[in-house]
């Protein structure tokens, strides 16, 4: 006998999807083996939600976190604990994966493999925030600047030995031939207590060159009316300030949630005064950026919650090449590029950034180029992923402190440079994942442990000698039609 499938009630988009499988909806006992079904959602959602952007965009849509603890409060024995199965370890691992913020020494991501014995699952499981502390590691010493002596190091005493007028470009060269031997010397002290000044100073003294100034403020840039936060963006300020407070960096009596909140609101109405009226069929093309600044957001914890300080920053910043490739909105739908690029929704660090990425690494890593194109994903979709989001959940904050730090001081084509270090740090890792053929779930789901950029110092400007020529000139042709 013939059978007839009611196709109306399929999952059409991935939102419907995400409906079926993960929030486990009224159709879910339709599905054929529920519980594989479910199953399936949580590890799509896993994937999803490594991109922070991704994650803010479900949480202010489906309250994703709400919806997984329920679930794990309803799925308990008479006793009130939690029945350990292979959906309950799965959600387990989504909640502290999306709720902790941190490198691969800031935070435990629990496994999802069951051991033989008694307790078959070593952690601990929860129905309810905040999660559990075995979750942060215990030896990680994060930075704070009131429990450590004062430090004297290179950088601090070059930074105090010259006025405003003398830095010029040799004091940028002498700064940044210092910043490498710090780098080199382990010297980190300058991380944590100057790299705010060695930025804000080393940004001053390029504003002053003209050949450096490539998109000019005008007289009133800096009085554009404050434009309101989306949902995204307000969940997003509570994962940054929730990160802040665990490395320390946030601290006092000041109300840091309420000056993000603003400096967010500033820098959207003055990106906004930069924008142009785009007619395009991408829903992210219409009205402001849609994601969360994860830039802005680093600033603010690298100059301790200072936000009118961020605030100077970014306006002397904005006028160089490098805030068109480190700082994502500042170019959306901009007036800078030209109107076919602004119009298609292809943002410059995709088109030129990892364009050069994958350049050097067919030249420079070719067993990892061979191994993308073999698993049908793009070295350019991965750094994307890194970049978009500052490689926040990939790096400790040091590291991150040092690749924002590296790109400023040491030029906007450091950043290509960097992600080569990466593929080729991951390489043999890389290579067993395509073999495995879970290419793309290792990369967004690993974290980027052992990657010291001070380690990898040298390689990157051995990378600068031989193609800073072609890739400078690539990623300048931004402002050009």
């Amino acid at each position: 006998m013939a059978t007839t499938t009611d196709t109306s009630s399929w999952p059409s988009t991935i939102f419907d999807l995400i409906d079926r499988l993960v929030l486990v909806d009224s159709n879910m006992q339709s599905l054929c083996q529920s519980e594989q079904s479910h199953l399936f959602g949580l590890r799509f959602l896993s994937v999803l939600t490594t991109c922070l952007d991704s994650f803010l965009l479900l949480e202010s849509r489906y309250s994703i976190v709400d919806a997984l603890l329920s679930l794990q409060q309803s799925d308990t024995t008479d006793d009130g604990i939690i029945i350990i199965d292979m959906c309950s370890v799965e959600r387990n691992r989504i909640l502290v994966a999306t709720h902790l913020t941190g490198g691969p020494s800031e935070r435990l991501l629990p496994s999802r493999d069951l051991e033989d014995g008694d307790h078959p699952y070593p952690w601990p499981m929860f129905s309810s925030l905040p999660v559990p502390t075995e979750y942060r590691p215990r030896s990680h010493l994060v930075p704070h600047r009131l429990s450590r002596p004062p430090q004297s190091n290179a950088m601090s005493q070059f930074l105090e030995a010259t006025s405003s007028s003398e830095r010029g470009p040799r004091w940028i060269q002498d700064c940044r031939d210092i910043l490498c031997n710090s780098l080199k010397s382990q010297s980190l002290g300058l991380l944590e207590d100057a790299l705010a000044s060695v930025i804000e100073q080393v940004v001053e003294a390029l504003v002053r060159i003209p050949d450096e100034v490539i998109l000019p403020l005008d007289s009133q840039a800096g009085d554009a009316a404050s434009e309101p936060l989306n949902a995204i963006q307000s969940l997003g300020v509570d994962v940054v300030i929730r990160y802040g407070q665990y490395l320390k960096v946030l601290e006092g009596s000041g109300d840091h949630t309420a000056a993000l909140k603003q400096l967010l609101q500033q820098t959207g109405g003055f990106l906004k005064k930069r924008q142009r009226v785009v007619e395009s069929p991408l829903y992210t093309m219409k009205g402001e950026y849609v994601g969360h600044d994860w830039f802005i957001s680093t600033l603010f914890l690298l100059f301790w919650g200072n936000a009118e300080r961020v605030w100077k920053f970014l306006l002397n910043m904005s006028q160089l090449l490098v805030s068109c490739y480190l700082w994502i909105p500042h170019l959306h739908s901009s007036v800078h590029l030209p109107a076919n690029l602004a119009t298609s929704g292809i943002h410059p660090s995709f088109s030129s950034t990892a364009h050069n990425i994958e350049l050097l690494l067919q030249a420079e890593v070719p067993h990892v180029y061979s191994a993308f194109r073999l698993s049908g994903f793009t070295p350019a979709q991965m750094s994307q992923h890194w970049l978009h989001q500052c490689f926040w959940n990939y790096l400790d904050w040091p590291e991150i402190c040092t690749f924002i730090c590296v790109c400023i001081v040491m030029g906007v084509d450091y950043e290509v440079y960097f992600c080569v270090a990466v593929f080729r740090h991951l390489e043999r890792s890389i290579l067993e994942a395509t073999q495995q053929q879970n290419l793309l779930l290792f990369l967004k789901e690993t974290t980027l442990r052992n990657f010291k950029c001070a380690e990898h110092l040298d390689y990157m400007q051995s990378l600068e000698q031989k193609y800073r020529s072609i890739v400078m000139n690539d990623l300048r042709d931004i402002s050009k039609p």
